[in-house]
């Protein structure tokens, strides 16, 4: 074999040296352009970010340090808008809605897997209807910011840890003026945040529940559902969590007394990801002699068992006399399975009712009473008087703002001659029980009062 000397090997080593440099050189642009190229979600927020208006800023950023949270764990955002166009661009600034959910901002994830709405099926599966608005103000964005608060929890419930990128859609902006017909619509895409679910370890689950259940148990109750605070913060800890350990916590809490945190514990059993052990844990509050089941306890139970024995989606109909007959006797077949559900609880309360004292009584029977209230069957007229002879026995125990209701708007659902001794009784002590009501509602209320003790003690009178 010939023997190459060094001169004759340099060309030779070098040529490989190309060669092997142009080779990485492709695999690398390769793998650059891969990893660059954006994906469709990338891409179709790259196309609505070219659609923002001129001199709109909106912002997305999360309103806590860190980007990564345990399955269950609230994460807050915060939207920031603003404009440079004085005059320009309208601003809503609602900030919730009667119905629970606030329907002005939309949230557009990269992904889908392990995601869920916690409160899908409740708010487009639902027999009935919603009373939405609430408070807002509706002005002219300027260059001072406007900030809108959210907790995505709200929207997505994260039931597998993983990775993902967010951005939101906002749709409460118009061109024009304020409180102007004919603004234009403009529906601006923010940036791109990044965060990541890790799953919840033991640990972290307790401190976080114990925590929530202190505040609970030691912060001053707020009657006001509008706004945040301490307290209302923790029940949304709870709502949340998702864990067997806040279900029950929720179920024991929702007593019919606290309508702030009721309205959360009533959504948070709706949205928990394992309903078999929410509706296990509602059935056996039915039966607790200590526990008090208000109306929205035993609505959130029989929608709940409702949904898990109608799994399957609605059927869609054709637009035309048949199709709409055919999806009124889907939903008239649905409404009927809902109503025997309903009233297999309503009787299965009844039965309890004997053992339940207190307070535990006195919402109880109130809830049956307002679920009968529409009771035209032959029996209807003889349970409503046992029941509001049954009632005036536990009548102050109830939560004041129920015992005003009745009075006030419900008074024939409860109108008997046993109630006469409990209007004595609130007429003695008038001045601590129309504390904190505004004038007007206070006169009439008062008023309300004496007509109908007035009318039971006639009543009383033409019987002797």
């Amino acid at each position: 074999m010939k023997r190459l000397n060094t001169n004759q090997l340099a060309p030779l080593l070098r040529l490989c040296l190309l060669g092997c440099f142009l080779c990485l050189s492709q695999v690398w642009s390769h793998g650059l352009a891969q990893s660059t190229a954006p994906d469709e979600f990338a891409r179709n927020h790259l196309q609505l970010i070219a659609k923002n208006p001129d001199g709109l800023t909106f912002t997305l950023k999360l309103k806590d340090p860190g980007i990564r949270f345990h399955v269950g764990e609230i994460i807050r955002l915060e939207l920031t808008f603003a404009s440079s166009l004085p005059e320009t661009y309208v601003y809503d600034n609602a900030s919730y809605d009667r119905s629970g959910r606030l329907q002005i901002d939309s949230f557009i994830l990269d992904r889908a897997d392990g995601i869920a709405d916690p409160l899908d099926d409740y708010y487009h599966k639902s027999l009935g209807g919603f009373m939405g608005g609430g408070l807002r103000g509706i002005g002219a964005l300027s260059t001072k910011p406007e900030i809108a608060n959210y907790d995505l929890n709200e929207w997505l419930r994260f039931d597998k840890p993983g990775k993902y990128r967010l951005y939101v859609v906002s749709h409460r902006l118009t061109k024009g003026k304020p409180y102007h017909q004919g603004n234009t619509p403009v529906e601006p895409a923010s940036n791109v945040i990044q965060f990541e679910i890790v799953p919840a370890d033991r640990e972290w689950e307790q401190k976080t529940f114990s925590e929530a259940v202190k505040v609970l148990d030691s912060a001053p109750k707020v009657t006001s559902q509008i706004g945040e605070n301490g307290y209302r913060s923790a029940c949304r800890v709870l709502r949340f969590m998702g864990t067997e350990a806040a279900v029950k916590e929720m179920v024991k809490r929702f007593r019919g007394q606290e309508a702030q945190c009721d309205f959360e514990y009533y959504l948070g059993l709706l949205g928990a990801p394992e309903r078999s052990f929410v509706i296990e844990q509602m059935q056996a509050a039915l039966d607790a002699p200590d526990q008090p089941v208000p109306g929205s306890l035993l609505s959130a139970l029989t929608f709940l068992s409702y949904v898990v024995q109608n799994p399957a989606a609605w059927q869609q109909f054709s637009n035309d006399d048949a199709g709409r007959i055919a999806s009124r006797l889907q939903w008239d077949e649905r409404k009927r399975h809902y109503d025997l559900i309903r009233q297999s609880y309503l009787e299965r309360l009844a039965l309890t009712l004997p053992q339940k004292t207190g307070a535990a009584a006195a919402i109880s029977t109130e809830t049956l009473i307002s679920f009968g209230a529409n009771d035209k069957s032959k029996d209807g007229d003889g349970r409503r008087q046992q029941l509001a002879v049954s009632l005036a026995k536990v009548f102050t125990e109830l939560p004041l703002e129920t015992q005003r209701n009745l009075l006030e708007y419900r008074w024939k659902q409860i109108s008997d001659a046993a109630m006469l001794p409990v209007l004595r009784q609130l007429r003695r002590q008038s001045r601590r029980w129309l504390r904190g009501m505004s004038r007007p509602r206070h006169c009439r209320v008062f008023g309300s009062l004496l007509r109908i003790k007035s009318e039971l003690s006639a009543a009383r009178f033409r019987i002797l």
